[in-house]
């Protein structure tokens, strides 16, 4: 952090820490786009204080859940410590413990319901159709097709070579694409959580927040139970069920085996929308992220 963002931050945190010393340490998962640290104040107090591309609509997204479902997602402490700075830095209440790689079937289930909850409070915000990248039922097949055409615009000839392969694939499956945008409709849109996994959801004993709301998109609720499924594959492929039945509890909306199987390629598109508005796509390890995403969406098709 350059060193006058850093002392401009400590003067805009004064107002939250009004006496004693507070230091900075950055967090893993800070990348190009955004900036994570946690900030100790006095007596071992602690908040978060996140800095994002003001491309990033993460402060104005944790603000208005936060507002609707306060006991879901952190308390944001101030929406924009910086007004001047060419970065977006806003400020979190510390939520609990979102160290663990892994949750068990209980905590996923608990997860999934607070999920489908906070979905169906905000799904009449029309904030989140404003601000947030779409990837609607009836989108997944463009979406689909125009990653390929960036892929052959931006790629190397390996690169161009496979998309030119999947260009040619999904044109062969397009009435498939049809039939998944109908069992997907049959559910509200939401505030689709891009990055829904165990370490982005924070524990403080009998209390479960989400947070990490910066790859959020408006679109299909279902594909963020697969990311949860799909990144703890090993300990939760066995609780499925039951993950997709607290899901429902918490949405208060029927979902049937067509829409969770449909879902699982709505996840994969959804990435690609994550790819294409929050990525580096001048970076090689971007596109060949994206390629592989590609693949993935056409072998959730058989």
């Amino acid at each position: 952090m350059p060193s006058a963002t850093y002392a401009a931050l400590r003067d805009a945190l004064r107002l939250i820490f009004p006496t004693g010393d507070i230091y900075f340490q950055e967090e893993a998962d800070s990348r190009s786009w955004s900036r994570v640290y946690r900030v100790h104040g006095p007596l071992d107090v602690r908040v978060y204080v996140k800095g994002t591309l003001p491309s990033i609509p993460e402060a104005q997204t944790t603000v208005r859940l936060a507002s609707t479902c306060p006991d879901l997602v952190p308390a944001v402490l101030s929406a924009d410590l910086l007004p001047e700075s060419g970065w977006n830095w806003f400020a979190m209440a510390d939520a609990g413990d979102c160290a663990h790689l892994e949750l068990t079937p209980e905590q996923a289930c608990r997860a999934a319901s607070i999920l489908g909850e906070l979905q169906r409070k905000t799904r009449l915000d029309p904030l989140f159709e404003t601000i947030l990248p779409a990837c609607l039922p009836d989108r997944l097949y463009a979406i689909a097709l125009e990653s390929c055409t960036l892929l052959l615009e931006r790629g190397d000839p390996d690169i161009r070579s496979r998309a030119r392969s999947l260009y040619t694939e999904l044109g062969q499956r397009a009435p498939v694409f049809q039939e998944l945008a109908m069992y997907l409709a049959q559910v509200p849109s939401a505030c689709v959580h891009g990055d829904f996994w165990p370490g982005n959801v924070a524990i403080r004993g009998a209390e479960f927040r989400i947070i990490d709301w910066g790859e959020a998109v408006w679109g299909i609720g279902g594909a963020s139970i697969w990311n949860l499924l799909l990144s703890s594959r090993a300990t939760l492929e066995h609780a499925a069920p039951a993950i997709w039945e607290a899901y429902e509890a918490g949405l208060q909306h029927p979902i049937g085996p067509e829409y969770i199987g449909a879902a699982r390629t709505a996840f994969y598109v959804t990435m690609l929308v994550v790819d294409r508005h929050y990525g580096d796509l001048d970076k090689a390890e971007s596109l060949h992220g994206m390629l592989k995403t590609l693949e993935r969406v056409l072998e959730s098709l058989k």
